[in-house]
């Protein structure tokens, strides 16, 4: 079988090694990535990279100094959940392998470099191209026939991704985790949509169950309230005092409430428009006392009908909006099986992804503030009104914080996720760095063998 051949500018120029043209320092994590990209792969790289990840010769997470633990500061105490590492109890690195063992290894390593070529993959990004795109693992499997190395080059691309996502400005890569990746987008717009039609559904049926005769039931009910009361028993004292056997106590000023709800014309200062049967009393100082009530009442009314409405409308945004979403994602030219495609896809998208959270989150908001309105005014008695709006205002907040909790488990998730793939920022951009320094002498070794 003939060895596979690299690219033309590798290959030597007569019988001594080609002289390689001395590059700048990079400098920047950003520069040895870019540099990083353009590397041509060789057999002794995916010997070094990936069959000595397999093979043992590198420490794995166990062997390696154990770092301080994280967990749940809600479920242990930080002293009983880190500890440090005692001197003495690192482990040492395993013996060097046998001759033989680097044999195979080495040889093991041609013919994956050799599949590679047969696949026109010569460099490190076209590799992570292979990689990185939805199905990369049974992709490259198909290719290299080495599910183990597979795995491996997988989990090496998926740091690599992360160290290029943590040279982003922070807000990018807030607006980057919100959004998810590629393939979860139509999930995300499915769930949201569907979700959103219901609290707009549930919304617009509050506001539609309440009329004008109910918000005028509930003026005895807020008149009830204890400042309401306190002037009304200053000002007029017992004269006002009205029984109420079908409620729980007497109420001061329910004669007036009844007669404006009867007549909402009359004038309560002039007693010749009050009814002759049965004869009332003059009402005139229950007016601070049902100004306070009308002040309670429109304070209701307008948490309703900002809650109710301002939910409907932000949850028809957020329908219509993933709608457009999803059209527009699949409406565009990208090849979604391309990598780079996929995530310029992404990245274009993130602002609009964030737009749709937001909107959401606020509508979820305005629809609690709709639901405490309608449960405080449809109840009968105030103080089983105040318990509806404690009940509901405790599921609101219970809703914002599993909203808020949620993005939190994924970040940390995501943080433990780092720490099972070993990642870290400036150990593998050191170790990049290296790697460039040692290809050129790789490259030669090669083409003289």
């Amino acid at each position: 079988m003939s060895k596979p051949t690299v690219p033309p500018r590798s290959l030597p120029t007569g019988g001594a090694a080609p002289a390689q043209k001395k590059k700048r320092p990079a400098d920047t994590i950003a520069d040895i990535i870019a540099e990083l990209d353009k590397m041509q792969i060789t057999a002794q790289w995916i010997k070094d990279e990936f069959l000595s990840a397999r093979l043992g010769t590198k420490l794995s997470s166990q062997q390696k100094n154990p770092k301080t633990k994280k967990s749940n500061i809600f479920f242990c105490w930080l002293s009983a959940c880190c500890e440090e590492p005692k001197s003495g109890e690192q482990s040492e690195p395993l013996s060097e392998l046998s001759e033989e063992t680097k044999h195979f290894a080495m040889e093991q390593s041609k013919k994956l470099h050799g599949r590679l070529a047969d696949h026109a993959i010569f460099t490190h990004k076209q590799l992570e191209e292979v990689a990185m795109q939805a199905g990369g693992v049974a992709l490259l499997y198909k290719i290299l026939k080495c599910k183990g190395v597979a795995e491996t080059i997988s989990k090496y691309y998926d740091n690599h991704q992360a160290l290029k996502e943590s040279l982003a400005p922070k807000w990018k890569s807030i607006f980057l985790a919100l959004t998810g990746e590629l393939e979860k987008m139509d999930a995300f717009l499915m769930n949201y949509g569907l979700a959103a039609a219901l609290i707009a559904a549930t919304s617009m049926t509050n506001f539609g169950s309440i009329t004008k005769a109910d918000w005028l039931a509930y003026l005895p009910l807020a008149l009830r309230d204890k400042a309401c009361q306190a002037k009304a028993k200053a000002l007029c004292g017992d004269e006002a005092l009205s029984p109420d056997h079908l409620g729980w106590a007497p109420l001061y000023c329910q004669a007036a409430v009844d007669l404006l709800i009867a007549t909402p014309h009359l004038d309560l200062m002039d007693t010749s428009t009050y009814p002759e049967h049965p004869i009332y009393p003059d009402l005139s100082c229950c007016i601070e006392a049902l100004e306070c009530a009308k002040n309670s009442k429109w304070n209701l009314e307008c948490a309703y009908t900002i809650g109710c409405a301002g939910a409907s409308a932000s949850m028809l945004l957020v329908v219509l909006f993933s709608a457009w979403l999803y059209i527009a994602l699949h409406a565009s030219s990208a090849n979604r099986e391309r990598f780079e495609e996929a995530k310029l896809l992404r990245e274009r998208f993130k602002d609009e992804f964030v737009i749709v959270h937001a909107l959401f989150f606020i509508g979820v908001i305005l629809g609690f503030i709709g639901v405490i309105a309608t449960f405080s005014l449809k109840v009968g008695t105030l103080a089983l009104s105040w318990t509806a709006w404690g009940i509901t205002v405790f599921a609101g907040f219970l809703a914002i914080f599993l909203f808020v909790k949620c993005p939190l488990e994924v970040y940390r998730l995501n943080q433990a996720i780092d720490e099972e793939r070993e990642f870290k920022k400036k150990e593998l951009a050191d170790h990049y760095k290296t790697v460039l320094e040692a290809q050129p002498k790789a490259q030669t070794a090669e083409l003289i063998a």
